[in-house]
């Protein structure tokens, strides 16, 4: 694979900055935010992790006999600042806490313990409900009128943790359709977000699947995950807060969810295929499945509660 029909051009921009001091060449430093923005990474930090993940992927693209120093989040952080043609590539996302509404589907799973221990952080103790397993589930839902941004989401609980007294669900895979959200959820909360696509289907009038109601999240030609779903008869009221564990670096962050919505037990089938990125977590057929109506999600702002030792990487 190549991409000279990218470079090329990239490398024909006059670069501007003094010579003294540039580390890395423009059009690398261009490219790379360009291949990090199409594949979900929106941000400094998200870039720079961009690079870590598929460092031997691009050194293999790139294809150049001299080595290839990387740009850090620094470096990121400062060329995007100075150069005024790239400041529109910055995304806006507004500070925490962030309001949303909207609906959403929740299923829950015993999880093993052993699956998701190399998921979670070593500091965090994974809380067993039964021998061996934990909590887990997938939330997937669409923000619409009313929320600071609008926007579909998938969420994987692969855990439920303590650290020093404080529980909180570990989220080990999380998927919008908004870049916007990807860049504020990457740089407030340090959560690993992805962009995804979303299929909603079914009405009250036409069946989409058995149970009326459908949503597949893909990325790409890659499906994620499907949930197959009825419709919601009885409903009540329901105020809920919950803690959340996230990870920025070395940093333990933990956040607050706090939503009120009418919430009902429905019937759920979820359908992981081999590919998907989650499929390794083995979750099984959902033990409960709720559907959340009139949600009012209050996303907090995370708070360091602790360090991690080894920087920790989603």
């Amino acid at each position: 694979m190549t991409n000279i029909h990218l470079i090329e051009p990239l490398q024909l921009l006059n670069d501007d900055r003094h010579i003294r001091g540039t580390r890395h060449q423009l059009w690398l430093v261009l490219l790379l935010i360009l291949l990090g923005a199409m594949t979900g990474y929106w941000g400094y930090r998200p870039l720079a992790d961009f690079i870590k993940v598929h460092r031997e992927s691009l050194i293999e693209l790139l294809d150049r006999d001299d080595p290839i120093e990387f740009p850090s989040y620094s470096t990121f952080q400062a060329k995007i600042n100075k150069i005024s043609d790239l400041k529109s590539l910055k995304m806006v996302y507004p500070s925490a806490p962030w309001n949303l509404q909207g609906y959403a589907v929740q299923t829950l799973q015993l999880v093993d313990v052993a699956r998701v221990r190399p998921l979670v952080p070593s500091e965090l103790e994974i809380v067993s409900l039964l021998p061996g397993k934990t909590l887990g589930g997938i939330y997937i839902s669409s923000y619409g009128l009313g929320s600071v941004m609008e926007y579909n989401e998938l969420i994987v609980v692969s855990a439920i943790a303590n650290y020093a007294g404080e529980w909180g669900a570990w989220i080990s895979h999380i998927y919008v359709d908004n870049p916007n959200s990807v860049a504020g959820g990457r740089e407030i909360w340090g959560l690993p977000k992805e962009l995804a696509q979303f299929s909603w289907e079914g009405s009250d009038s036409v069946k989409a699947a058995p149970l009326g109601y459908r949503v597949t999240v893909h990325q790409e030609n890659r499906q994620l995950c499907s949930l197959n779903y009825s419709q919601q008869t009885l409903a009540l009221p329901l105020p809920l807060s919950g803690n959340v564990f996230s990870a920025d670096r070395s940093n333990l962050l933990l956040f607050k969810g706090e939503f009120k919505s009418r919430i009902g037990l429905i019937r759920g089938e979820l359908e992981i295929p081999e590919e998907s990125h989650f499929a390794n977590i083995n979750l099984g057929q959902p033990l409960l499945t709720v559907a959340c109506e009139d949600m009012r999600l209050i996303a907090g702002a995370p708070e360091v509660v602790g360090n991690i030792t080894a920087e920790f990487s989603y």
